[in-house]
């Protein structure tokens, strides 16, 4: 069996689910600006994984901004990310006065017609970009000490905070690779060293 194939077959093992985690509840609520924040799980088998995982701005989908004038498209744009980071709705502007959000509630530089509609959810990640990042997480079992890996990734080794982190993607790494075999995970390594 080839490289890929055995990668491939391993994602396609998985079980996957993403719940949404409004930001004002998540681990980054003291960040100013807002993200979009997900509890995954991943099993396999007797094995599971649960892990925060965290996507930004541009991962927001904005349906319809453009038909707007540009004086307030980027005023609009944040209400609508600031809004989908809170509770994982997508929305499209509408000129119509008939809508649950109106675009005009305290911003005086956003015109009064018009409204945001919910029209779905925001869709949740793709299970790829999860594999990626748990394996970059995992990349801190190939360091001999904190230190090293201080060093790899920028961390000031004299600081708590970078040791917690440490130890935290010690703790996700060893139970990521414990939903592989050996040959799988390594695999998948070769298969994401350019994702």
């Amino acid at each position: 069996m080839q490289g890929p194939t055995i990668a491939n077959q391993a994602i396609n093992n998985l079980e996957y689910s993403a719940k949404f985690i409004p930001f004002s509840r998540s681990r980054n609520k003291d960040n100013k600006d807002k993200n979009l924040n997900w509890g995954i799980t991943l099993k396999k088998g007797n094995a599971e994984l649960t892990a925060k995982y965290t996507q930004g701005q541009a991962h927001v989908l904005n349906y319809d901004v453009d038909c707007i004038s540009p004086r307030y498209r980027i005023t609009l744009q944040k209400r609508i990310t600031d809004k989908t980071c809170e509770n994982g709705k997508v929305y499209r502007y509408s000129k119509s006065h008939d809508s649950i959000f109106p675009v005009r509630e305290k911003d005086r530089r956003v015109p009064s017609f018009g409204s945001l509609l919910s029209i779905k959810s925001q869709p949740i990640p793709l299970l790829k970009d999860i594999i990626y990042s748990l394996l970059t997480d995992s990349e801190v079992l190939e360091h001999g000490s904190f230190e090293e890996w201080a060093d790899c990734f920028g961390y000031d080794t004299d600081s708590i905070k970078a040791n917690n982190i440490y130890q935290a993607c010690i703790q996700t790494g060893l139970r990521f690779k414990q939903l592989f075999t050996h040959e799988e995970y390594e695999q998948l390594k070769i298969s994401f060293e350019d994702y």
